[in-house]
């Protein structure tokens, strides 16, 4: 049985290929997308006119980019938000990743060997905010943590 493809226009198309973008960053095909193929599209979202009603109702607006509040799980309606590639940016709200030569295991934290202590740091509108070294990694990850709370911020929290 040949399957029926949805034509959409205007802007539910376009809300129609970020859905169809995200799911093939999520399939596992792309090299380029490798660290996606963990994640999922919520089974809520197979039918593209339940994501596109979803992203109407919750802030989609033209150059917005769908992005997940927590990074450490997949695409769902209750993970997902519609922000601006400035704010995605600014805000390093993919900074949840972290670099291959990351030692420390956390977010923001690295082992300084001129100290002998764990550096924590933080970028905020584009500049880097020192927020000191500590003996411990988890130490370190924990006042990043607390800067962020404090100071409202969205950026991907260390599991401590």
């Amino acid at each position: 049985m040949k399957r029926v493809q949805k034509r959409f226009t205007g802007n539910e198309a376009k809300i129609a290929k970020t859905l169809r973008n995200m799911k093939a960053r999520c399939s596992g095909k792309y090299e380029r997308f490798k660290r996606y193929a963990k994640l999922s599209v919520s089974s809520e979202w197979d039918d593209a006119k339940k994501f596109i009603d979803w992203s109407l109702s919750n802030g989609w607006e033209d150059g917005l980019s769908i992005d997940r509040i927590d990074s450490s799980q997949g695409y769902s309606p209750d993970n997902c938000r519609w922000i601006s590639h400035l704010e995605n940016s600014l805000l390093g709200t993919h900074t949840s990743e972290k670099r291959s030569h990351n030692t420390s295991g956390f977010i923001g934290v690295w082992f300084r060997k001129d100290t002998g202590k764990y550096a924590a740091e933080i970028k905020v509108n584009k500049k880097k905010i020192s927020l000191g070294c500590f003996t411990t990694a988890i130490e370190a990850a924990t006042i990043r943590n607390n800067f962020i709370k404090t100071n409202n911020l969205r950026h991907a929290l260390n599991d401590v």
